[in-house]
């Protein structure tokens, strides 16, 4: 069975990712987990912000030139 990290451990590694200059694969092996599984924790995160809805477009305020 493969282990199971916490929620917190997933955030941070994630964060670890997009925060700096270091690819997935440097961030993965510093923390001893599979490239696979970071990758997929990060494409997730991304995804989740895409499936934002974008704002209400009457709750945007117009600004005039």
């Amino acid at each position: 069975m493969p282990p199971r990290y916490s929620q917190q451990f997933k955030d941070e590694a994630v964060r670890m990712v997009l925060d700096g200059p270091r690819p997935i694969t440097h961030v993965a092996a510093e923390l001893g987990i599979h490239e696979t599984s970071l990758g997929k924790w990060v494409s997730q995160y991304r995804a989740s912000l895409d499936s934002t809805p974008p704002p209400d477009a009457d709750s945007l305020e117009l600004v005039s030139s």
